[in-house]
């Protein structure tokens, strides 16, 4: 049997105050100071309460934009629910909070100052200098995404907590310490926190489950950055991800709107380049594979799909769409204007899959599969403003999206760099590639 998992509780703003919802699906809600749950057959249950200096630090800006411009292939698994920014009590130094915090062993932290960057950029350096008693070997000071740090863990007997979210940075405390903000980063907060071993923190900002809470930092909207490798060789377009150039740990996928991390389906995908072409690389999990269409240019991506999307620059004009199956077929279109397209078009490329599982059965467990594409550079320069031959130093935009139909039903997008907009044309966020020698 499956053991149990410690429960997790996600802070949700609500028009009449703040909720939790967990994964055993309970469902809290009410005013600030006296919150009520109830599970999903209506039956009412005790809740943990609340410490208003906790509320004033959850923190996801609302998604931006309006309408939903997709079709049908690029509807990505819905948003979560929007939550406010609130005002922090200290807003000239980067959003510090004020008051005392004091720990069960009687060390406490105080004088809290945060200075960075308006706004906050991935790679750029946040420093926190504050005023503490007593001993703090025991305590780390880190930088963690809003949505991580609203999470609360209530832990049940000796089970392990779920994972640290890889892209928190945690340093020894101190009374002024640095703190690297890393790349990609793409959540537009990032929340300075202090957790001490066995030692939770008892008043002042601070969690339910004893982490002191000390700041929250404006970070940039960067798009992600990609070193494209150049191969002395090229590779063998057969959907085995046996070469070399796939070798390193490449860049999983995020969610495809707000770029949270998907521990589900840890899709990996990799990029290099040649002189006569631009490959791209997929691992893609998955437990249901699935694919029935099977001519050239079908609607692939009502079904699990693969898909990039190539252009010279981020105006949303001259730019190509490619797209391939799990079972090999493919869809091709350029763009010459937003969303003007092409669909007769037909590429050059060449493309190739590989199933590990059973394709369209669905009382089975599959495992994945995985594809590689090669994209001439001559068609690229045609039908973009890339200019051949590439060279190293060269940069173009592109993002790499995989579609998925878990349980058949609904659809999760997942991308190289979020679109921050309900629509896969969107190339204001699209990621940067850079050629390398």
């Amino acid at each position: 049997m499956r053991g149990r998992q410690p429960a997790v509780c996600h802070l949700r703003d609500m028009a009449s105050g703040f909720g939790f919802s967990s994964g055993g699906g309970t469902v809290c809600c009410g005013p600030l100071k006296k919150l009520a749950c109830s599970n999903r057959n209506g039956v009412r249950t005790a809740a943990p309460r609340l410490r208003c200096a906790y509320i004033k630090l959850v923190l996801l800006a609302a998604v931006a934009g309006c309408g939903d411009p997709r079709t049908a292939r690029e509807r990505a698994q819905s948003p979560p629910e929007p939550t406010r920014t609130l005002t922090p009590v200290n807003p000239e130094h980067a959003g510090s909070f004020s008051g005392t915090i004091r720990f069960a062993s009687a060390m406490t932290i105080d004088a809290i100052r945060v200075a960075s960057p308006t706004p906050l950029q991935p790679g750029q350096v946040v420093a926190v200098s504050l005023s503490t008693t007593g001993d703090t070997g025991h305590c780390q000071l880190g930088l963690r995404p809003p949505r991580t740090s609203a999470r609360q863990i209530v832990p049940r007997g000796d089970e392990a907590p779920p994972p640290e979210d890889p892209r928190a940075r945690w340093v020894s405390l101190a009374d002024s310490v640095e703190v690297e903000l890393p790349a990609p980063w793409h959540p537009p907060l990032a929340v300075i926190e202090v957790r001490c071993d066995n030692d939770p923190a008892l008043a002042g900002p601070r969690t339910d489950d004893g982490r002191a809470l000390l700041a929250q930092v404006p970070v940039a909207a960067v798009p992600t950055h990609l070193a494209v490798k150049k191969l002395a060789q090229s590779p063998n377009i057969d959907g085995v991800l046996d070469e070399a150039a796939w070798q390193a740990p490449g860049h999983q996928l995020v969610t495809s709107l707000d770029g949270e991390p998907d521990p589900d389906t840890p899709t990996r995908v990799w990029t290099a380049w040649d002189d006569q072409h631009l490959y791209f690389a997929g691992d893609i999990p998955d437990i249901d594979i699935f694919s029935e269409y099977r001519q050239h240019d079908d609607p692939l991506y009502k079904q699990d799909v693969f898909e990039v999307f190539i252009a010279g620059d981020n105006s949303g004009n001259n730019y190509l769409e490619y797209q391939i199956s799990a079972r090999g077929v493919t869809f091709d279109a350029a763009f010459p204007r937003y969303r003007k397209g092409d669909e007769a078009w037909d590429s050059s490329w060449q493309t190739a899959v590989q199933v590990d599982g059973t394709l369209d059965g669905p009382v089975d467990r599959d495992r994945g599969w995985s594809a590689e594409v090669a994209i001439a550079w001559s068609e690229i320069c045609e039908h973009t403003t890339i200019t051949c031959p590439p060279q190293a130093g060269t940069t173009l935009r592109a993002n790499i999206f995989r579609l998925d139909r878990p349980g058949r039903r609904g659809t999760k997008g997942l991308a190289l760099t979020p679109t921050r907009k309900p629509d896969f044309h969107a190339w204001e966020h699209a990621a940067t590639l850079e050629l390398m020698p």
